[in-house]
């Protein structure tokens, strides 16, 4: 009997831990050189509340599909409040030096927390033109390309 009720407690155990986690302070998920998100130790934090409304931008969709490329973003716009904002720089995936050759062009990418919560995460890139008219900005603009709600980013903790 008590053989049971150990192997019940370890099959269980992982679960009350993954829900402790993800009830508790969510930003801790985040520092993990090894989430889904890649590590955010070296963040640039905002404590601001506001309200904002996301969307990807059409035409960078627009241009993948043209390419027959599938668009795999779920979500296409949504509305967020939200009181602190993690940003980094997207640099997992590049050596140092490349880092510092294109440090001015790095994808940003924004975390939107209410209350320690994640409400959204979004990835831009920098665009000095229109993906479909090549049509240059009078200034390069970041613009979102990847958007996920709350739940999406929760899916890969």
């Amino acid at each position: 009997m008590n053989v049971l009720k150990i192997l019940f407690f370890f099959m269980l155990m992982p679960h009350f831990v993954v829900n402790s986690a993800l009830a508790g302070d969510e930003r801790s998920l985040l520092t993990s050189k090894d989430g889904y998100l890649g590590g955010f130790s070296k963040v640039n934090s905002k404590k601001v509340s506001g309200k904002i409304d996301l969307e990807i931008y059409n035409p960078y969709i627009d241009n993948i599909v043209s390419h027959g490329l599938p668009d795999i973003n779920k979500t296409k716009r949504i509305s967020i409040e939200y009181d602190e904002i993690w940003e980094r720089k997207r640099t997992d995936y590049l050596t140092n030096d490349e880092i510092k050759k294109y440090e001015k062009d790095l994808d940003i990418i924004l975390v939107y927390f209410k209350n320690n919560r994640i409400q959204a995460c979004v990835v831009k890139k920098k665009f000095v033109a229109n993906p479909l008219t090549n049509q240059n900005f009078s200034a390069p603009e970041y613009k979102i390309t990847s958007l996920e709600t709350r739940e999406e980013v929760m899916k890969n903790y």
